[in-house]
This record gives structure tokens, sequence and C-alpha cells, in this order.
């Protein structure tokens, strides 16, 4: 069963009216029948902001090799209507409702999982939950900071090579969940490799340690107001000024 895509931004999309179908493909995922990395990401209009802005291009020429890529921003949806009119994407598809069912799913196969998080009480929920989650939370780290971000890296390699996972779930944020996905995944040299999914806030937003937007504000759009005043220290100046670059994007987008 294959996927439908529509490129937008540079990007393959997954174009669906909900996530059934890639489901299917994720409950048989081999990595060396796959084309493409065995990563999944959902960018939103943020993360386009920041994969093409000049320090993210080398990023962004990496991530655009993911073999499922989520259209995970309304704004993204609204472009392809505005270029590709009947051939728009169907639907926003986001992590935040992936994650849910793709992890039902899991449970169900009993598939073996790594979980990389931002806190420790997210690894001890999940590993309630599930017996054969292993997960690890990172100190604080920057990327910058080549000795530190060396030993977080190092000590993820060591648990991949001792396990033999299915899923890699990350949920540390732009960009250090791409940086240390794409790093991860080229130092597993041989043999089958497991899918590593970016997933930003789906983990919180699944214990409920975060709140997600009411469905009629995800239905219209409008998820990142919800956002905005849930968390103003962080989304304000993200939503009201960094990512007022989404709009030359588009246009050049639309005129392509």
């Amino acid at each position: 069963m294959s996927l439908n895509t529509l490129l937008l931004f540079g990007m393959e999309f997954i174009n669906d009216t909900d996530h059934k179908k890639l489901l299917v493909q994720l409950s048989s995922f081999d990595s060396e029948k796959m084309q493409g990395l065995p990563l999944l990401i959902t960018p939103n209009v943020d993360q386009i902001v920041k994969f093409h802005r000049k320090e993210n291009l080398a990023l962004f020429e990496a991530c655009k090799k993911a073999a499922f890529i989520l259209p995970d921003g309304q704004p993204i949806v609204w472009t392809s209507k505005l270029k590709h009119q009947h051939q728009s994407l169907q639907a926003r598809l986001t992590g935040s409702d992936l994650f849910p069912a793709l992890w039902n799913q899991v449970k169900k196969q009993r598939q073996k999982v790594f979980m990389i998080l931002p806190n420790e009480d997210l690894g001890l929920r999940f590993k309630a939950e599930y017996d054969l989650v292993n997960y690890y939370v990172p100190p604080f780290f920057n990327l910058e900071d080549q000795s530190s971000y060396k030993v977080i890296k190092q000590h993820c390699e060591d648990i991949l090579k001792a396990n033999q996972f299915d899923h890699v779930f990350i949920g540390l944020g732009f960009p250090k969940q791409e940086h240390l996905s794409l790093h991860l995944i080229e130092a597993i040299e041989s043999g089958p490799k497991p899918l590593f999914s970016l997933l930003g806030a789906s983990f919180e937003f699944y214990f409920g340690v975060k709140n997600r937007a009411p469905l009629w504000i995800q239905k219209m759009g409008l998820e990142f107001l919800h956002r905005m005043f849930s968390e103003p220290g962080r989304m304000v100046k993200r939503y009201l000024w960094d990512d007022l670059a989404f709009f030359p994007l588009l246009w050049k987008e639309i005129r392509k």
C-alpha cells in the first residue's frame, strides 16, 4: 500500500485524509526495503522557517530524505490549496494525532522501543505503561557544546548497539532531535534500523502534561493561538515575530 505525496517547500509531504495507510506501513516497517532514511518527521510552519535558514540548510537537505514527512501545520495545507487547487493536500496530519494510534499499535505488536525524552517523569510514565520501553533523558545540552553533545551521542549509540529496537521516539525539539537522529541512523552501520520518529511535544500531550487546543480550534487551523496563550514566554516571539518569515517562503512557493 503506497502513500501519496505532494511536493511543497522542497519536501514530499504525505497526502491523505488520515493516518490509516501510514499506520499500516509502520506496522511492518523494514528499513532495508524502504526508500529514504528510516525517519519520520512532522514539519510545521515554525520548522519550515527554521529549515530554510542559512545555518540549517545542510540539516534540511538531510531531513528531506526522510521516508515519512507529515504536514503538521494547517498553513502548509492552505499553501497547497493556493498552489495546486484540486490536487492539494487533503488534510493536516499531526504528529500529536499519530502518536497515540502508533503507540497502541506498537504495544499490540510487542515491539521494542527506545525513547529519548526531555524529562524523567515522561520516561517513568511510559515505562509503567509498557514493559518493552527503554528510555534516556539527556542532560540539558547545547549543540555548539561539542564535548557535552559527544557524551550524549555516545550514550545513545551504546544503547542502540546493545539492543535491537523497532522504534526510536525522540522528543527534544528542533533542531536537537533532528541532528541526534541523523547521527544515530548513520551510527548503525549494518543490519535493519529502527524507525526514528521525531514527535516533539506529542509525548507530553499524550499524558496531558501539556494540553492541546480544543478540537474546534485545531480544525480551524488556529492551534498556534492556544499554544501562544498557554506558553507566552516561549511562543509569542516564535509566532508573532520569527515565523513571519513564512510569508516570503509562501509567496516563493506559490510562484514556482
